[in-house]
C-alpha cells in the first residue's frame, strides 16, 4: 500500500545498539536494521523505513550522503526536522535548495521537513529560535474545547486563536526572515491576509491552489523532493502557557479547526502557499482525543499536502501502556481509534496519509526511567 512506516532519530552522536555504527542520525538507522534482524538486542522476544531528525542547519554534500547512507539502501530516508538554528536567510535558503537537489538525484533521499510552523512559546529558551511565524497579540476567534487523556478535566478548555506574523523580532537581521527563506527555496510565496495580523480577517485572500484533480477522495502523489513543515502550533503566547496547563498536542482534532481549517486561520493553505507539499505531526495517534480528525486530513488533501501523522511516543515509556517496551497492543488500539475518528477511508487509510511516524527520537529513552 501507499502508507509507509518510519521512526525518527535525533542527530546526536551515538553508537548503534549493536556497536557497529557511530554517527549522527545513522546510529538510529543501524538500530532499525539490527533490531529487526535480532529483536533480542532490545530485550524483545516476540516497519520499514527510517530517517534522521536534524535540529540544526545542514550542509548537504552528495558525497557525504552517499558514504553515510548507502549501507542502508534501498530504505528511503528524509530529514524530519531541519531547523536552521541561528542561520541567516541565505544559509537556510541554500540548505533547502541543496536538499532539493540531492533528492532529485538520489532515489533514496526524499527531502526534509522544516522545523517548524510556529514559534514554540510554551517551551521558551532556545526553542524560540525556531518557527516560521510568530503569534500576534490580536485574536481571530477561539478553538473548540481541547482535551485528551493527558489533560486534566479541569484544564479542558478553549483557547484564543491568534493572528500569525512573519516578524520574529527577537532574532537579529536576516535570521528573522525564516518564512522568506523557505518561500524562496521552494518557489512559493509568503502568505498574507487570511489569518495574518496584517490582514486580520477570516476571509480567504491567500489560498494555495490544490493540484489538478485533487480532492479529499483522491490519493495524493508522494512528491519528491519532500518539502514538509513540522506542525504543532499550540495556542500559547507565554512560557508554560502561563501556568494554565498545556492544551492538547493532538493538532488534528476538530477543536483546532479554527487554526488549520479553511473557515479559520487556514494554516494548511499557508504551508502549501510557501511551496510545501507535506505536513509532519507528532501526537496524532495515542492521546485518545475524543474528536474527529478527518476534517484535517480532508483540508490537507484539498491543498495538496501529504500528511505524516505521529504516534504519541511518550506512551512507549509508560509501563502501563508498553510493559517491557512492548507497544504492539497500545499502538494497535491507537490506530483502531484513529480509524473511527477519520483516518480510515473506505477500506484503507485516508488518501492524504502518506507515512506513519511510529516513534520520535526514541534514543532519548536512555534518560527516562525504565
Amino acid at each position: 500500500g501507499r502508507v509507509k512506516l518510519t521512526v525518527t532519530w535525533s542527530f546526536a552522536m551515538k553508537m548503534s545498539i549493536d556497536g557497529l555504527v557511530e554517527g549522527p542520525g545513522v546510529f538510529g538507522f543501524q538500530d532499525m536494521v539490527a533490531g529487526i534482524a535480532n529483536p533480542e538486542l532490545a530485550h524483545y522476544t516476540e516497519a520499514l523505513g527510517s530517517r534522521s531528525e536534524h535540529p540544526v542547519a545542514l550542509e548537504l554534500r552528495e558525497e557525504m550522503v552517499a558514504k553515510e547512507y548507502e549501507h542502508f539502501s534501498p530504505v528511503p530516508w528524509f530529514i524530519g526536522e531541519y531547523g536552521g538554528n541561528g542561520q541567516e536567510k541565505a544559509v537556510i535558503q541554500a540548505d533547502l535548495e541543496a536538499m532539493d537537489l540531492v533528492a532529485s538525484r538520489d532515489p533514496h533521499f526524499l527531502g526534509a521537513a522544516f522545523f517548524q510552523f510556529q514559534t514554540t512559546y510554551w517551551k521558551g529558551g532556545g526553542e524560540m529560535n525556531f518557527g516560521l511565524f510568530s503569534l500576534g497579540s490580536a485574536t481571530l476567534s477561539e478553538t473548540g474545547v481541547l482535551c485528551d487523556k493527558m489533560t486534566p478535566s479541569s484544564s479542558c478548555r478553549s483557547w484564543p486563536v491568534h493572528c500569525l506574523s512573519t516578524e520574529l523580532e527577537w532574532l537579529p537581521g536576516t535570521k528573522a526572515e525564516r518564512a522568506a527563506a523557505v518561500a524562496a527555496a521552494w518557489g512559493g510565496l509568503i502568505p498574507s491576509g487570511q489569518g495574518f495580523c496584517s490582514g486580520m480577517q477570516l476571509a480567504d485572500t491567500t489560498t494555495a491552489e490544490p493540484p489538478a484533480g485533487t480532492t479529499a477522495e483522491a490519493e495524493l502523489p508522494l512528491q519528491t523532493p519532500m518539502r514538509g513543515v513540522a506542525y504543532g502550533p499550540l495556542p500559547c503566547t507565554t512560557h508554560a502557557c502561563g501556568g494554565q496547563g498545556l492544551p492538547s498536542e493532538d493538532m488534528l482534532q476538530a477543536g483546532y479547526a479554527k487554526q488549520w481549517g479553511a473557515e479559520g486561520r487556514d494554516d494548511l493553505a499557508s504551508i502549501a502557499a510557501l511551496g510545501g507539499n507535506a505536513v509532519r505531526l507528532y501526537h496524532s495517534l495515542g492521546l485518545d482525543a475524543k474528536d474527529d480528525h478527518g476534517a484535517f486530513l480532508d483540508r490537507a488533501s484539498e491543498v495538496g499536502l501529504n500528511v505524516l501523522p505521529g504516534y504519541h511516543t511518550e506512551n512507549a515509556n509508560d509501563p502501563r501502556e508498553c510493559p517491557g517496551f512492548d507497544c504492539f497492543e497500545t499502538w494497535k488500539k491507537a490506530t483502531l481509534l484513529g480509524f473511527e475518528q477519520g483516518f480510515r477511508h473506505h477500506n484503507s487509510w485516508h488518501p492524504a496519509v502518506s507515512m506513519l511516524i511510529l516513534l520520535n527520537e526514541p534514543d532519548f529513552f536512555e534518560f527516562a526511567p525504565k
